[in-house]
């Protein structure tokens, strides 16, 4: 593993065949990436806040 500094927390988000939509989780530190969750979030709204209390929650 390695140390919380130097961390970034990115987000990706795409629609599958059946859209449904699907955003992935990862931090990232230099050529390091960890994936953190990937979910469907087709039942939410995506915003800014809702994205940002399911980072937070990672």
């Amino acid at each position: 593993m390695f140390s919380l500094t130097d961390i970034t927390i990115a987000l990706d988000g795409w629609q599958d065949v059946s859209r449904n939509s699907i955003y992935s989780f990862m931090a990232l530190k230099e050529e390091y990436e960890h994936i953190l969750d990937i979910i469907d979030l087709s039942a939410n709204r995506h915003t800014a806040v809702f994205l940002q209390e399911k980072i937070e929650k990672k």
